[in-house]
Formats: C-alpha cells, sequence, structure tokens
C-alpha cells in the first residue's frame, strides 16, 4: 500500500525534494571538505547548494518542501560547525514556504485543534514562547563560539515550533510508506559511515565534524559515538515493525547490536533491549502491564547493575552498564569510581540536584533561559574539549541554557511544573492512542502504528538522560505521528480501497 506518491502528487520535474536534499547536502559536505585546504574553492559549493535550494521553493509542490524539511531537519547533524546556523536558516526558510503553500488547508485542520493530543502539544509550546521571551538576555543575542545560548538557543526553540506546524500542515498521507523507507535508506547510510569510522579508528571525518559524527575518545579503553547508537536504534525498530521474522532479520538485528556496543552509547544499549522488550509486548497486546511490571522491577534491575556481575562485563563496554555517580560504587566496585561513565554521572546527578533546589524558587514559571557566564573556545575539538574544562563551569553553562540532560528536569527548571505536567501527559497520551491503534488495525497499518509506538517509547527512554524538548528531530517525529494518528480512520479506509482493487 501507500505507492511512492499518489498520481495527483506526483512532482512535475526530476529534482524532487528527496533529491536535492541528497544533493544540497553533498555540496554542503564538499565545500567543508575543501574549506581546510583553499577556503575560496568552498564558495562555489556553497553556492550550487542554495541555487539547488532556490530552485525547490521556486519550483517544488508540497510533497518536495515537505520532504525536503522533513530530512534536512533530521539531518542537521551532517552540516559542519561552520554553517551550523543554517541549520535554523533553512527550516524556517522551507517551513514558512509549506505553510504559505497550504494557507488553504487551515479552515480544514480546525478540527484537529480540539483533539486532546494536539492541544496539549499546543499549550506547551504557549510555554515555550512565554520563556523565549521572558527574561531576555540582550547581550547574548547573536550567540558565540564561547557561549551556546543567548538568543539563538531561544530560536531554535521557536524553530522547532515552526517545523511542527509546517510538519503538520503539509503532511501527505499518501507518500507515508515512501517517507518511512527513504527514513530507513537515511539511517542505513549514516549507519554505515558510522560502523566504517569505529572499525578503522577514523575518529572524525573532514564532511561530517559536528558533535554526533565524533568519535569521542573518553580514555585509553573508553569510547562513544552517539550517532551510530542512535541509527542502530532507528534502523532496529524499522526491522521490527516492518520485516518478517527470517533468518535474515535475526542477522540485521545482530548487526545492530554490534554497533550499538561499537557506538558506547549508554542510552542506545538500554533502548536496544527494552525496545526488543516493547516490540514483544505491543505484538503480544501487554504493552502496559508490561511496563507497568518493569517498573515494579526496577529496584532489581538497580540491584544487578549495583553488584560484583558489572565487572563481568569487559572493560572496553563497562560504560554501557555503569550508569550511576561515583558515590555509589563501594566495595568490589570502588575502581569504577573513576570510569568516565560514572564522572558523566556525576555531572547529571550535580545538576539535578542543583536544579531541584532551585526549580523550588519558582516552581510555576522556572528559571528561564539564560546566557552563559563561562567563557571558553570548543574550537576543533568539539566534544573532546569538555573534558577539559571545569565541572563547575560546566554546570554553570548549561544550567544556564537550561540544557540538563534529562528532559523532565529540564522542563521544570526552565519552563515550571505546568510545563513539565502537560509534556508529560501529552507523551502518555500519544504513546497510549498508538498503542490503542497497533491492537484495531493489521497488516501494514499495524505495522506502521507499532514503529510509531516504538519511536515514543524510545522518545521517553531518552528523555531521562538528554534534552529531547530542545532537538528539531523530536518535533518532526511528533508532527507526523500526530496526525497520522488523527487521520487513522483515512488511512484504515485507504487500505480497503486498494486491497479491493487488488
Amino acid at each position: 500500500m501507500w505507492k511512492r506518491f499518489a498520481p495527483a502528487s506526483k512532482p512535475d520535474f526530476k529534482l524532487n525534494g528527496f533529491n536535492v536534499f541528497v544533493l544540497f547536502i553533498a555540496f554542503f559536505a564538499m565545500a567543508q571538505l575543501v574549506y581546510p585546504l583553499v577556503s575560496v574553492l568552498a564558495m562555489p559549493f556553497l553556492i550550487v547548494a542554495f541555487i539547488l535550494l532556490a530552485y525547490l521553493l521556486v519550483k517544488g509542490n508540497t510533497n518536495d518542501l515537505f520532504i525536503f524539511l522533513f530530512f534536512t531537519s533530521l539531518m542537521r547533524i551532517v552540516l559542519p560547525n561552520n554553517f551550523r546556523e543554517v541549520s535554523l536558516f533553512c527550516p524556517l526558510l522551507i517551513g514558512g514556504a509549506i505553510l504559505l503553500k497550504n494557507t488553504h488547508k487551515f479552515g480544514s485542520i480546525k478540527k484537529f485543534y480540539l483533539d486532546s493530543i494536539l492541544l496539549l502539544f499546543f499549550l506547551f509550546f504557549l510555554f515555550i514562547s512565554f520563556q523565549i521571551f521572558y527574561r531576555l538576555q540582550l547581550p547574548g543575542i547573536f550567540g558565540s563560539q564561547s557561549s551556546n545560548s543567548g538568543f539563538l538557543n531561544r530560536w531554535n526553540l521557536l524553530n522547532n515550533g515552526i517545523v511542527f506546524a509546517s510538519l503538520f500542515i503539509g503532511f501527505n498521507t499518501e507518500m507515508l510508506r515512501y517517507l518511512i523507507d527513504k527514513l530507513n535508506t537515511l539511517y542505513l547510510f549514516v549507519f554505515s559511515v558510522s560502523m566504517l569510522m569505529l572499525i578503522i579508528h577514523v575518529n572524525k571525518l573532514p564532511l561530517f565534524n559536528t558533535f554526533t559524527w565524533t568519535v569521542i575518545q573518553e580514555n585509553e579503553s573508553s569510547k562513544k559515538m552517539i550517532i551510530a547508537g542512535a541509527s542502530a536504534i532507528m534502523l532496529m525498530m524499522y526491522q521490527l515493525s516492518f520485516k518478517k521474522r527470517t533468518i535474515v532479520w535475526v542477522v540485521a538485528l545482530m548487526i545492530f547490536l554490534i554497533g550499538v556496543l561499537l557506538s558506547g552509547s549508554r542510552t542506545a544499549f538500554l533502548s536496544y533491549f527494552l525496545l526488543m522488550l516493547f516490540a514483544y509486548m505491543i505484538y503480544h497486546r501487554f504493552l502496559i502491564r508490561g511496563i507497568a511490571v518493569l517498573i515494579l522491577s526496577s529496584g532489581i534491575i538497580t540491584a544487578l547493575l549495583l553488584s560484583p556481575v558489572v565487572l563481568l562485563v569487559p572493560e572496553k563496554y563497562q560504560r554501557l552498564v555503569v550508569i550511576f555517580p561515583s558515590e555509589f560504587y563501594t566495595g568490589e566496585l570502588s575502581k569504577l569510581r573513576a570510569s568516565a561513565a560514572a564522572k558523566s554521572s556525576n555531572f547529571r546527578y550535580e545538576m539535578w540536584t542543583k536544579a531541584y533546589d532551585k526549580l523550588k524558587e519558582h516552581p510555576l514559571t522556572g528559571e528561564g533561559i539564560g546566557i552563559p557566564k563561562a567563557q571558553y573556545d570548543l574550537g576543533a575539538e568539539g566534544l573532546s574539549a569538555f573534558q577539559k574544562i571545569d565541572s563547575k563551569i560546566l554546570i554553570e553553562d548549561f544550567m544556564n541554557s537550561g540544557s540538563l540532560h534529562n528532559t523532565f528536569f529540564s522542563i521544570a527548571y526552565i519552563f515550571g511544573l505546568p510545563a513539565v505536567s502537560i509534556f508529560f501527559v501529552f507523551l502518555i497520551s500519544l504513546l497510549l492512542r498508538t498503542y490503542k491503534l497497533t491492537q484495531i488495525y493489521s497488516g501494514e497499518l499495524k505495522a506502521t502504528y507499532v514503529f510509531f509506538t516504538l519511536i515514543i517509547l524510545n522518545y521517553f527512554i531518552q528523555a531521562f538522560i538528554s534534552d529531547i524538548h530542545n532537538s528539531m528531530e523530536f518535533y518532526v517525529f511528533m508532527a507526523i505521528i500526530i496526525k497520522v494518528v488523527m487521520l487513522a480512520p483515512k488511512l484504515a479506509k485507504q487500505q480497503e480501497k486498494e486491497m479491493v482493487n487488488v
């Protein structure tokens, strides 16, 4: 079902949205490759990239603009640090064009605003909008290499809202399966490049010099590459949802597990096993009860992670199971206190403790988004530079910019308790809705809702150790999932028609 494009939606020129996306990213990557050699050579590549963008804006239909925005929003990670402002500029430009081209749809989508899920999202966005301008500190309006906050940080939050609105309004359900298949292709590319970097010990490529594409060497035996783990998890969710249980399926899942282990990402490692379990629960219709059992058994899991069993894990992979602050490791486990993973947990724990104390002062409005007082230049070293900065300075920086490495703590600290309550209820409501749809429908439609349910569950897992509310990728997926959930009856009728025609 759901052919690449419905007949009425076919692009009337060869350069469709996905092709423009691939070429645009390629030219940006080439500009970054030649820049260190002869900087003037970078300009032709950048000019061609923006000519492609202009061509799409002038000639593209809504589908083409949508596809370009969807994938460039997900692939901001390939844009070099020197051009990171482009990641704010492109979504605004393309998102604005989508909204203009779809002004006629505003009237027809009003019924959606009555839906509780969408209403919760807009209420949450109201809190974001309030804090964007609340206690606005103009000295940080431009941002700099020595500051990762200021107005650019606020603008990124606004931009996320623009991307959500344009994708929500511009999404065409007939291209849903095309979108999912291309998404799988994209992450397969990301996974392949990441694995090559890890296997042949290349810590940084000239084409991909942003943080998430860098292999961070924490010490002699510990390293991590976040994007490698993230791409493995996305590919795994696609396999669990759409592929038949064959030998090839098992081999693919094993390859992705190896990728997760090599990535050194604790989030991906946890997600891999939990999402495998959640997929089983979904297909056997006991997800909610299963999650309740998991929560109740969390004490047993904690005890295992704080037992000598952890020492049986090879040192190279110990960071995957060392998730508590140093003070928790005593006796036989005391040697883990000095590990990079334990220090990272110390960093988070200290931030959360300070945030909790400050939250008591402004429980309803939060602290707002500030400007880091720390002055340091990460330069070309990227994330590895953080290891050389005093933790007190970093904690002050992260708390000012509202990045507490825990979505619920961050939202409560920046926006206040009402905002985090709405956000939590929003995620729960959307999860319950998608899960219910997996139980109602069958075939390809069921697989689609299983895929989206797993994505939401993955975001829940990420929320406890990262800041998903700042991630444009989160808003991209939320826009698609919410609209697909709302259009479930339409998709079901479409599926019935296709079955009749067959």
